[in-house]
């Protein structure tokens, strides 16, 4: 759902969730969920530091307009371990198929915000809006608030 570190502009990701049912997603098997964290790790692939690629997310919850917000971790298998805001929306749509239609529920990338690498960040979901509280170590919070139409 994410686009790749090295792209420059916003994906444009839309995501059919009846598509990705058991035996349709290369990384189905590989996915462990614990305290609200659903993680992704590459099975016979060791990297640096950290050992294999992971990926993993945690839905944070849902603003007054209907757009999720979640918190995502990655990291190549070296050190760094990079976090970033998804804003989703879920949207039905229509899907033609041989001779007929079908209902085609959608997960449609909205928008996304870079955390930077193992970022200290404090999240809070208010109306419209996600408070972003970044602390580093010995230096002043920096509080940014974002309004999601």
């Amino acid at each position: 759902m994410r686009a790749l570190l090295s792209d420059s502009l916003p994906a444009n990701v839309v995501v059919d969730l009846e598509g990705c049912g058991y035996g349709t997603n290369r990384h189905f098997g590989n996915v462990t969920a614990e305290k609200g964290l659903v993680t992704w790790k590459e099975e016979g692939r060791e990297g640096g530091h950290n050992g294999a690629p992971t990926f993993a997310y945690r839905h944070l919850g849902v603003l007054a307009n209907g757009v999720h917000v979640v918190q995502t971790f990655e990291s190549g298998g070296g050190s760094g371990i990079f976090e970033s805001l998804l804003l989703l929306r879920f949207e039905n749509d229509r899907a033609f198929e041989e001779d007929h239609y079908r209902r085609r529920p959608l997960l449609k990338l909205v928008g996304e915000r870079s955390l930077g690498d193992r970022a200290e960040t404090e999240i809070h979901l208010k109306g419209n809006e996600i408070t972003i509280r970044v602390v580093k170590s010995g230096e002043k919070p920096e509080v940014q608030t974002i309004k999601v139409e």
